[in-house]
């Protein structure tokens, strides 16, 4: 069985390959999270010493600071402000927490990554739409936005009347979208 490494060992070799990297917590073994400080910016956090001696370095300097439940909702509203977060905790990108869509006021649960990589609300993403102005129908926001090069928060922003059109990228066209239901019921 090899000799378990001390925290004196443990501080040593951290500074040998990041010397800008303090450890601030007792070192227990390579998988148990410890504190550690960044020297240029104070910024503190916890990490396995193992994915330390691997050569990670301080989160904030390499912008790669977890989000927290304020943080990822502003984010969110950049990618998909048709979203609303309903939890009040945020743990991580990949468990789930709850939202609404604001434009049907649907409820459910997916993982901020999904969000953050455009995701849309289920029910939203399968209704089909109408782009007036090139009297074309497409069976989902998706594939409208696929096709034509808009982004699907574009569309969105149009069906819930916040914005009046959107803007084909290379033409410069404004097209106006309404929801099938909706024209039925006009």
């Amino acid at each position: 069985m090899p000799r378990r490494k001390t925290h004196e060992e443990y501080v040593k070799e951290v500074a040998e390959i990041n010397p800008d990297i303090e450890v601030v917590d007792r070192y227990i073994n390579d998988n148990t999270k410890i504190k550690h400080r960044c020297k240029r910016d104070g910024y503190e956090w916890y990490a396995k010493p193992n994915h330390i001696l691997q050569g990670r370095g301080c989160p904030k300097c390499c912008n790669h600071i977890p989000y927290t439940l304020e943080s990822f909702k502003s984010a969110l509203f950049v990618v998909n402000n048709a979203m609303e977060v309903i939890d009040e905790k945020y743990i991580n990108n990949k468990t789930p927490i709850l939202v609404k869509c604001k434009i049907d006021g649907y409820i459910w649960r997916t993982t901020p990554n999904a969000l953050l990589k455009g995701a849309n609300c289920p029910v939203c993403a399968g209704k089909t739409i109408y782009c007036v102005e090139l009297n074309k129908i497409f069976n989902s926001i998706k594939s409208a936005s696929d096709e034509l090069g808009i982004w699907e928060t574009s569309i969105i922003n149009c069906l819930r009347g916040r914005w009046k059109y959107t803007i084909v990228p290379n033409t410069k066209e404004k097209l106006h979208w309404l929801y099938i239901e909706d024209m039925i019921n006009i």
